[in-house]
C-alpha cells in the first residue's frame, strides 16, 4: 500500500500563485479591493497600565468580507510624528474584532493616536489608515509630550455628527448597587413610514409596501424618490467617568491631501499571521530564487516550517495560532555555494505619518480630576490581577508523522564513534552519500519520491541543511533517531521521508547551525486580558473608571436594558453611544448620568 504524507498547513503556493498572475494594474483600477475600517473605544482618557478596550469595524467591500480577505488587524499606539508606542496583532472577521490593550508605562502624559490597519492596506497610503484621538495621563512622570519641532499635519480635525434618535431613562437606584438604564431608538419623523417607500412609475408617485417590491420586478431604482430609513442599528456602549469622555470623542481625521498610488508588496492575509522577506546573495547583492527556507519556532511551541522563494527571491510564511513572544530561527539552504543573507520584512508599518498635535492643557479642575482617575487605577491595580486568556492552539511539540518507519535509541546499543557509524550499523532505512565535497542524506524505501527528492532533516525540530555539520555532532549526545520513509508533502515542497534526531538535552546537540540564520522573537497575536481578584473572599474596593463596555449592542425602538453597579465610585459618570453606518459614518452622543 503506497502512502503519502500530505499536510497543507501552510499557503505558500497559494500565495506564490497569487503574486505571479495578479498584475498590479487590477488593484489600482479596482476600488472594489480597497479595504476600510475604523475604530471605537470605551472612553477617550486613560492612565498609564490601564487596560483600553476597542472595537474595530470592516467596512471593505462585500468582495473582501466574504472572502475573508485580511484575517489580522495590526493595533499600535503613536504619537503625532508616528512614533510607536505600542504594537499589537488580533485576529480580524467578517464583523471586524473586539479586543483590548494595556497602555504602556512609559509614556508620557499627553493626546496620541491609535493607529489601525491591514496587512493588505500597506499597498495603499497610510493616509487610509485608521486613526483614532486619544489621552494618556502619566502620574509617575512630571514631563508632558511636547509637540515637535516644523511638525506640519497630513490631516485636518474634523468634527462627527452626533446621534439625535436615541434616548435613556434612568431608574432610581441606591449607591452601590445595580442601576437600570434603559436605551433606545425614537421613531424618526418621516413622509415615509417603515413599511412603505415611496417611488415614482410612469411619472406617478405610489407608496409600495416593502414587503411588496419583489412584484416590481421592471422597477427603475433611478426612479425611487426617497429611502426607506431604518432606526435600528448597531451601537457601542459605554459608561464610564465623565472626565474621561471629552472632546477627543468628536474629533476625527481628515486627509489634506489625496494619495491613491498602490504598489503591490503584501499579500492580503488570509489564514492568519504571515512572516515575508527575501534571500539575497550576500556578495553579489542580488535575488536568490527558487531556495529553500526554513523557519523553527521555540518556545513551548516546536515546529519547523518551509518554503521556497519565487522568482523574486521573496519568502512568504502563514504562522500558526500563537499567542505571545516567540523565539524564532530562520535559515536556508545551500545553494552552488553561495552565501545567503535573510532579510525579513518589518511586520509593523514603519512609513513616515505626520498627524495634527493636539496641545495637552490642564488647569486646576482637570488636575484634580485626573488625579482622581490615576488613583482609582492604582487602586485596582493593588487588588486585582490581569489574566491573560488567549492561548495557543498547541503546547505540545508537534509530530509531523503518526508512527515512524523506524526507531533507534542511541543508549540501547554499545557506543560507536561517529554519527556515521550509527547510520550505517543500526539504521538501514536512510543513508549518507558524497558528491562534490559535500555530504547528504537520503531516505532508502520503495517509492520513487525518495530518489527524487531530498528529505525534512530535523535535529530537536529545527530543519537541518548543511549534513557535514550534522556528522561532526557527538553521538554521545544524541538520544535517538526516528526514520520516516514515505513522501512528505507540506504547502507546496515534497520531502523524500523525514529524518528526525532528538538530542538528550534537547540544545540541538551542539550543531553548527548556518552563520547565515537570524535567531529573532516575534510577536504573534496579542493576549487579550482581563482582570480577576488576587484574593477571593475578602471585601474589595469597587473603584472603576469603566463601569460597562458592550460593542454590540441593537438599539431599537424597544428598549435595550443595561445594569451597572457603581460600587465605591462617587463620580460622575455618563453613557456614550457610538455608531457606524454602512457607509462608515460615524456618530456618537454622551448622556450624563445622574448617581447622586
Amino acid at each position: 500500500m503506497i502512502r503519502i504524507l500530505l499536510l497543507f498547513t501552510f499557503f505558500s503556493l497559494s500565495i506564490g500563485v497569487f503574486a505571479e498572475n495578479i498584475p498590479q494594474s487590477f488593484f489600482e483600477k479596482n476600488s472594489s479591493y480597497i479595504e476600510k475600517i475604523d475604530v471605537c473605544t470605551d472612553r477617550d482618557v486613560y492612565c498609564v497600565n490601564e487596560l483600553l478596550e476597542f472595537s474595530i469595524l470592516n467596512f471593505s467591500p462585500d468582495t473582501l468580507k466574504d472572502v475573508q480577505w485580511s484575517s489580522v488587524v495590526y493595533v499600535e499606539i503613536i504619537s503625532c510624528d508616528g512614533h510607536s508606542f505600542f504594537q499589537g496583532k488580533y485576529k480580524f472577521g467578517k464583523n471586524g474584532t473586539q479586543s483590548n490593550l494595556r497602555i504602556p508605562k512609559s509614556i508620557l502624559t499627553g493626546n496620541y493616536y491609535l493607529k489601525i490597519y491591514t496587512k493588505w492596506m500597506r499597498n495603499y497610503s497610510n493616509l487610509n489608515y485608521a486613526y483614532k484621538a486619544i489621552t494618556i495621563i502619566n502620574p509617575f512622570e512630571p514631563a508632558v509630550y511636547s509637540k515637535p519641532e516644523m511638525h506640519i499635519s497630513d490631516f485636518i480635525i474634523d468634527t462627527i455628527r452626533s446621534i439625535d434618535f436615541i434616548t435613556i431613562n434612568e431608574f432610581p437606584f441606591s449607591k452601590g448597587k445595580n442601576k437600570k438604564i434603559e436605551l433606545s431608538a425614537q421613531k424618526q419623523v418621516s413622509s415615509i413610514s417603515n413599511e412603505e417607500i415611496e417611488v415614482t412609475i410612469n411619472g406617478v408617485a405610489v407608496k409600495i409596501k416593502k414587503s411588496d417590491l419583489y412584484k416590481f420586478k421592471d422597477l427603475d431604482l433611478a426612479n425611487v424618490k426617497s429611502e426607506l430609513k431604518e432606526n435600528n442599528s448597531k451601537a457601542i456602549v459605554s459608561i464610564a467617568d465623565s472626565c474621561t469622555l471629552t472632546g477627543l470623542s468628536h474629533l476625527k481625521l481628515k486627509s489634506i491631501k489625496k494619495d491613491d498610488t498602490f504598489k503591490l508588496n503584501y499579500y492580503p492575509e488570509t489564514r492568519g499571521i504571515t512572516l515575508s522577506g527575501s534571500i539575497i546573495d550576500s556578495e553579489k547583492k542580488i535575488p536568490v530564487k527558487f531556495v529553500r527556507v526554513n523557519v523553527t519556532i521555540f518556545d513551548g511551541y516546536t515546529e519547523s516550517i518551509s518554503s521556497i522563494t519565487d522568482s523574486s527571491g521573496r519568502f512568504y510564511f502563514a504562522l500558526p495560532e500563537l499567542v505571545g513572544n516567540k523565539e524564532l530561527f530562520i535559515s536556508s539552504d545551500k545553494k552552488n555555494n553561495i552565501v545567503h543573507k535573510v532579510l525579513i520584512d518589518n511586520d509593523f508599518c514603519t512609513r513616515s505619518i505626520s498627524l495634527p498635535f493636539i496641545p495637552f492643557t490642564l488647569n486646576s479642575r482637570l488636575w484634580s480630576y485626573y488625579n482622581q482617575l490615576s488613583l482609582k487605577s492604582q487602586i485596582n491595580a493593588q487588588y486585582y490581577n490581569e489574566k491573560e486568556f488567549d492561548t495557543d492552539l498547541g503546547k505540545t511539540i508537534l509530530s509531523y508523522y503518526k508512527e515512524p518507519s523506524s526507531s533507534i535509541q542511541f543508549d540501547d546499543y554499545i557506543e560507536l564513534p561517529t554519527i556515521f557509524d550509527y547510520f550505517y550499523e543500526l539504521i538501514p532505512l536512510a543513508g549518507f552519500r558524497k558528491s562534490n565535497n559535500e555530504s547528504s542524506l537520503h531516505v532508502i524505501g520503495n517509492l520513487a519520491e525518495l530518489e527524487i527528492h531530498d528529505p525534512l532533516v530535523l535535529m530537536d525540530f529545527v530543519a537541518i541543511s548543511d549534513i557535514d555539520n550534522l556528522l561532526n555532532v557527538d553521538p554521545g549526545k544524541i538520544k535517538s533517531v526516528e526514520v520516516f520513509n514515505y513522501p512528505y508533502i507540506k504547502g507546496d515542497i515534497t520531502y523524500g521521508g523525514i529524518v528526525n534526531i532528538k538530542s538528550k538535552k534537547a540544545d540541538l546537540a551542539g550543531i553548527d547551525l548556518p552563520s547565515t540564520g537570524l535567531f529573532f522573537n516575534y510577536n504573534f497575536y496579542q493576549a487579550q486580558t482581563e482582570q480577576t481578584i488576587i484574593e477571593k473572599g475578602i471585601e474589595l474596593p469597587n473603584l472603576k473608571n469603566v463601569l460597562y463596555w458592550n460593542p454590540n449592542i441593537n438599539i431599537s425602538e424597544d428598549p435595550f436594558e443595561v445594569l451597572i453597579d457603581y460600587g465605591d465610585n462617587i463620580e460622575k459618570y455618563s453613557l456614550q453611544v457610538q455608531k457606524i453606518d454602512k457607509n462608515g459614518i460615524l456618530t456618537k452622543k454622551i448622556f450624563p448620568l445622574n448617581n447622586q
